[in-house]
């Protein structure tokens, strides 16, 4: 590990502390679990401190996002693949809400991660890299190793290919629909 004066010492501080929630909420996205995310994001974290300030300073996001994510793919080699949708990292900072609300925001954050995950790999992944990441085109194309006009273009496509999704699961269907009840006798 290199040698550390204050300076660097605050400066990893600083970049813990923007890159931390960022990355975990990534690693969530692709893992669907939080411990595991957040393992991953401290590898993430851990690995910045080992590298010199100097060679990683100009590119760290980028730097931290593919560490992070192909700590991602390395945790998904090795288990087999489950088709679980978590909620706890929506939770992390959601307001109050009542438990109607909560219910209505879980089921859509549910739909959403499904439609996500049923994107082509490259799509999702700018998608996340972006959305739940904060990273640039820029820096998505260094973590991706694309160009900066083609992760335009996946995320353009990405999120269509998602409104498209949503608006089909939208839809309501004769499962969705309450029963009629406008017959029924109640007791007054």
């Amino acid at each position: 590990m290199p040698e550390r004066d204050s300076e660097d010492v605050d400066w990893l501080t600083r970049m813990a502390e923007r890159y931390q929630r960022p990355l975990v909420s990534y690693a969530f996205s692709m893992l669907g679990e939080i411990e595991s995310a957040r393992d991953a994001a401290q590898e993430a974290l851990l690995r910045l401190c080992r590298q010199r300030r100097s060679s990683i300073e100009a590119k760290v996001a980028s730097w931290l996002f593919t560490v992070c994510r192909n700590h991602c793919l390395d945790q998904l080699r090795r288990r087999p693949r489950k088709e679980q949708i978590g909620l706890d990292a929506d939770r992390l900072d959601s307001p109050e809400r009542t438990p109607l609300e909560t219910m209505a925001h879980d089921e859509s954050i549910k739909r959403l991660r499904g439609n996500l995950s049923r994107l082509p790999e490259p799509r999702r992944h700018a998608l996340l890299l972006r959305f739940e990441g904060g990273l640039s085109y820029k820096e998505i194309a260094e973590v991706m190793d694309i160009k900066v006009g083609y992760v335009g273009w996946l995320i353009h496509e990405g999120l269509g290919d998602l409104r498209s999704a949503m608006e089909k699961t939208d839809s309501p269907t004769a499962e969705t629909q309450p029963p009629d009840t406008s017959s029924a006798r109640h007791p007054e």
